[in-house]
């Protein structure tokens, strides 16, 4: 093996690596440096955007942010509050390369460990685990011939969403109704929330390609979902719903008029986003003529002896969470981002 140049990205190359990531086959939307920027301007996270380069040609690139928390460690994780990151590059020297130097950069640090994100089983002999899939459907430009492939309780309920009279927009004019709903959501499941502020910046650091889909009955808005698209694919970001109109199956009519969106402008894949195994979620993204495809997280533990499981399943947390949704909405909305930043 040839170790290749590898050094953090400076801001005159930025260029290089945005032509770099696009013309990359397993890039993706989060690889973005407008990502970057938008967890960076959010919750003012360290970056290390690192480059690998051979003779000044860029070879492979790995996204990386420090997190530091009294409760939760302090790690190095690619990339915090996006289902996939890890490495990106087709060449097996860079790969090492990048990865030798995140090592040690966790190392030299004295952070607890390092986390890659991979949308794929990538070659390293590092610990994993593998909780979570991405449940992706392959579109059409007829979005007939995605609705026939469809689970038939789910068209029944989107015939009743529609019987109903709901609709939807596809615009970005409802960031604050859909923060709402989502901050009620989150309340409900006792998990801490984003702040406001960083579904701004999204939408203001990607003006082409993040839209919202939004689903109205009468004067009310009862559904909402943040859309991310990149290439071929457009990914369901965040999605919140008012349980309160359940019963009308707005979660249906919301992604299906997104999918049929995505049918007529010419996309390929729609993402409906990370789960896990099993769960509700998991077992509803199903009935949609998805193929669930597993996400591999790679850890190098450098001051831990055990990979870290920072997600609701885990038994520990299961106090904090009957606690948090005791708590007043007004509260968790306020203190809940001081949590999130440190949840990756």
């Amino acid at each position: 093996m040839t170790l290749l140049e590898v050094r953090t990205l400076e801001r005159n190359e930025e260029d290089l690596w945005g032509n770099y990531i696009l013309a990359l086959k397993s890039s993706n939307f989060f690889c973005q440096i407008g990502w970057r920027n938008v967890v960076q301007k959010t919750y003012r996270l360290k970056p290390f955007y690192l480059v690998a380069y051979d003779k000044a040609v860029v070879k492979g690139v790995l996204p990386l942010f420090i997190m530091k928390s009294v409760f939760f460690g302090k790690r190095l994780i690619s990339i915090p509050f996006g289902p996939f990151g890890g490495i990106y590059t087709a060449d097996k020297n860079a790969k090492e390369s990048l990865l030798l130097k995140a090592k040690k950069l966790t190392e030299e640090k004295k952070l607890d460990y390092l986390e890659l994100r991979f949308p794929y089983l990538p070659d390293i002999d590092l610990p994993q685990h593998k909780y979570f899939f991405t449940m992706e459907v392959e579109l059409d430009e007829n979005p007939d011939v995605v609705w026939k492939k469809l689970d038939k309780k789910v068209r029944n309920s989107t015939r009743k969403a529609i019987k109903s009279g709901l609709s939807v927009t596809i615009d970005r004019r409802y960031l604050e109704d859909f923060y709402h709903l989502y901050a009620l959501n989150m309340w409900e499941v006792g998990t801490p929330v984003h702040k406001y502020a960083f579904f701004k910046n999204l939408l203001g650091e990607f003006p082409d390609k993040v839209q919202m889909a939004t689903v109205h009955h009468e004067n009310k808005i009862i559904a909402s979902m943040i859309l991310l698209s990149f290439k071929e694919t457009v990914i369901s970001g965040w999605a919140a719903s008012d349980k309160r109109y359940l019963n009308m199956s707005p979660n249906n009519i919301l992604y299906w008029e997104t999918i049929k969106y995505c049918c007529e402008n010419d996309y390929k894949y729609f993402d409906f986003g990370r789960s896990m195994e099993g769960s509700g979620t998991y077992n509803f993204k199903m009935k949609w003529a998805t193929v669930p495809k597993q996400l591999f997280y790679i850890y190098y533990l450098n001051r831990i002896s055990e990979i870290p499981k920072l997600d609701p399943s885990n038994p520990k947390y299961e106090k904090s969470i009957r606690k948090w949704k005791k708590m007043p909405f007004w509260v968790t909305k306020l203190f809940g981002p001081m949590i999130r930043k440190n949840l990756p």
